[in-house]
């Protein structure tokens, strides 16, 4: 019976000692575990998940800054959420989008390494997320606004923060779903004759393309025929527009 004692107390101290030495490990294993958890729900498609990946992303940032090292957002975490928000279609997402992305940019200026550098690809997703937001011309005209930023940031140093032709596209493309044709004509005149510009200088990485020039002509056009339409009613009352 003693030996029996004593077989047990050495058995259940040895398996206290294992689960001391095994602790780290399971909690990195877990930690581990939140950034695959994230991009599942990114890649799911399923209503809500979008969400759901970013609140799991902001326990991420909150433990991470009180000091648990292995739940650190990389840029591949914080490029999940963003894109899954981008494709949700979700109320309010494209404001999510930027938020997150914010966040990312005030980490890497806070001193954050590479790891979560923000690139060109974060800010596209961003404007992606705008243009399809349904936000009208206040989504285009934050599109243009996180452009200047982009623009900023780039000129202050961050050189992987470019704006390329994807960019411009992008705000292009908020422009042309923001319903304001008017101002969506004369944005894309002018960001075209911008891109040109900007090309001429020889910045290679900004070139318009088929997608540039199409929706530029189509609003030139839409504002020509404005313009008609505008005239003849001045002189004749308000004439049909498919005369």
């Amino acid at each position: 019976m003693q030996a029996f004692t004593y077989t047990v107390v050495i058995d259940v101290s040895s398996i206290l000692l294992l689960c001391n030495l095994l602790y780290p490990l399971i909690v990195r294993i877990l930690n581990a575990t939140s950034h695959f958890i994230i991009q599942a729900w990114a890649k799911t498609g399923m209503r809500g998940a979008a969400s759901r990946a970013e609140a799991l992303l902001s326990q991420m940032e909150a433990k991470y800054l009180a000091g648990d090292m292995d739940l650190k957002p990389n840029t591949y975490t914080y490029n999940a959420v963003i894109n899954s928000l981008a494709k949700s279609m979700e109320p309010g997402a494209a404001s999510k989008a930027e938020r997150v992305l914010q966040n990312m940019v005030n980490r890497y200026k806070a001193g954050g390494a590479n790891d979560v550098k923000p690139t060109t690809i974060h800010f596209n997703a961003v404007l992606d997320a705008f243009a399809k937001s349904g936000g009208g011309r206040d989504a285009a005209e934050r599109a243009e606004s996180i452009l200047e930023w982009m623009d900023d940031l780039f000129k202050s140093g961050n050189s992987d923060v470019r704006p390329d032709t994807i960019t411009f596209n992008a705000v292009i493309d908020c422009w042309a779903r923001s319903g304001d044709h008017r101002r969506a004509a004369e944005r894309a005149e002018q960001i075209l004759h911008h891109m040109d510009h900007l090309h001429a200088l020889g910045n290679q990485g900004i070139k318009p393309d088929s997608y540039t020039y199409n929706t530029g002509k189509f609003f030139l056009l839409f504002m020509c025929m404005w313009m008609w339409t505008r005239s003849l009613s001045n002189v004749h009352g308000s004439p049909s527009i498919y005369l």
